[in-house]
């Protein structure tokens, strides 16, 4: 499945991020500083931009991680 994380960068985001990776997913990590990410696996990939991206409208799942801002 292909999944899209959106805050990936945060405490709750890498989590998901990990947990979809480890379960077989292929997931869009999405967030304002994804370079931040240390995870150089083969099904992620890295997505730096706007949340209404028209790229992203190809992805199964959403999930939003968002925290205090």
């Amino acid at each position: 499945m292909k999944v899209a994380v959106f805050g990936a960068t945060g405490q709750t985001g890498r989590h998901v991020v990990d947990v979809a990776l480890e379960r077989g997913h292929d997931v869009t990590a999405f967030g304002r500083s994804v370079e931040r990410i240390e995870n150089d696996h083969a099904a992620l990939a890295l997505f730096k931009g706007d949340v209404f991206d028209r790229r992203l409208y190809e992805i199964e799942k959403r999930p939003l991680c968002t925290g205090p801002a």
